[in-house]
């Protein structure tokens, strides 16, 4: 409503600056990809946050001498723009509201299911987005996996990259933002052994600044600058430890509440911080790369209760999809297409999803263990695997009135 010409006179794109610019490597050096801040400190001025990005320019280059990657070799970065981001954190008045550790991964699974089919082929290009379409990773010119090369086409030959990281992907922000890049291993794949590196060239903040008439200004002053509270899902991302047992269970956490949404995936241990491996294609029903090895059965333990009552099974893997497109109330939408189907969910991205949106939590809020139990097949104790579950709990913020100001308690 406020954002009507009634009440806002004009929307004015502004850059906020990181508070220590980038630094760029010297040969043979990894650029810092930590501690990177912005800070809006001016009260008196008021953004439209859901519509603000991050932009970052990057050049994928060889560590060494800092020269271009030719347009043969077989590297290229993995995944869109959002693997740039590992860690964000935001505060407001020195409150921590929202902290995300290795968000990287909890966001693409966000972005497998939100977005659809068109927007995955159009818009969100300028978010560095192409799916793999297999799992073949090599990027010369008779690649097979066509998201791949298509990466390797825009970042190859010393071309900056320029893209977009919407803030209004992940669960909340506010006004400081705190940010880790990722870890080179975690972007890249390359089979040539050359050392090379994302070097980010740019990264900024950019946010709609509202100007508004003094209709608008009464509007925002009656109805949100005053004591508030509102609920959003904050997404935490847990690890096991590497395994090879086939029949177990795992305690992703000891107590927490208000779980809503979790996803499960089971992935290779030698994925795991390699230059030559993908991480972001998942080993669930092939966790041996030769489709002898696999996840068999698997539900959650949420408190006393098993969810979902029957086991989800690797003979059915559609009725796991049908319940992982549901996350976005998709199964039965026909006018809205989905970038998963069973081919791709079943060799890339067969990922288990449990709804706990109507599970009730106890009346004094008492926290509940939150448990995956799971069995595999025999040629599974082989091969070293972890398990991965993203997380998505109901959280709560509180703004208060304290003076002339409103403060996050």
């Amino acid at each position: 409503m406020f954002r009507t010409p009634p009440y806002l006179e004009k929307i004015e794109n502004v850059q906020l600056y990181l508070d220590t610019p980038l630094t760029f490597p010297g040969n043979g050096q990894t650029q810092t990809k930590s501690n990177h801040k912005f800070t809006s400190k001016d009260r008196d001025i008021f953004y439209d946050w859901y519509n603000a990005y991050f932009r970052v320019d990057f050049k994928f280059e060889a560590k060494a001498n800092g020269t271009n990657i030719d347009a043969d070799t077989e590297s290229v970065q993995i995944n869109g723009s959002f693997s740039l981001i590992k860690n964000l954190k935001l505060k407001s008045a020195g409150k921590i509201l929202y902290e995300a550790d290795n968000i990287h991964k909890g966001i693409f699974i966000k972005n497998l299911l939100d977005f659809s089919d068109d927007f995955s082929r159009n818009v969100a290009k300028n978010q560095f987005w192409y799916l793999d379409s297999d799992a073949t990773t090599v990027t010369d010119a008779n690649a097979t996996n066509l998201g791949m090369q298509a990466r390797a086409i825009l970042s190859h030959g010393g071309q900056i990259v320029q893209t977009i990281i919407p803030l209004n992907r992940y669960s909340f922000f506010e006004i400081d933002f705190e940010s880790d890049l990722q870890d080179d291993p975690e972007m890249i794949y390359q089979n040539d052994g050359t050392a090379q590196g994302i070097v980010v060239r740019k990264f900024e903040l950019w946010a709609p600044q509202l100007h508004f008439t003094d209709k608008g200004l009464s509007l925002v002053n009656e109805n949100f600058v005053k004591p508030t509270e509102w609920k959003y899902l904050k997404e935490n991302l847990h690890i096991s430890s590497s395994r090879r047992d086939v029949n177990g269970m795992w305690l992703i956490t000891p107590g927490g509440k208000n779980r809503k949404h979790v996803f499960v995936f089971l992935q290779q241990t030698l994925k795991q911080d390699s230059y030559t491996q993908n991480p972001y294609i998942f080993d669930t029903f092939d966790i041996d790369g030769d489709d002898s090895a696999s996840l068999d059965t698997c539900r959650l333990k949420y408190g006393s209760n098993f969810y979902p009552e029957i086991d989800y099974d690797h003979d059915f893997k559609i009725r796991i999809l049908n319940d992982l497109i549901n996350f976005r109330y998709r199964k039965n939408d026909c006018n809205s297409s989905v970038q998963l189907q069973l081919a791709n969910f079943e060799k890339l991205y067969p990922i288990i999803y449990v709804d706990l949106r109507n599970v009730k939590e106890s009346v004094t809020g008492d926290p509940k263990k939150l448990e995956c139990h799971y069995r595999l097949n025999e040629a599974a104790n082989a091969q070293d695997y972890m398990i991965f579950a993203l997380v998505l709990n109901e959280q709560e913020c509180v703004l208060k009135q304290i003076g002339n100001e409103l403060v996050a308690v």
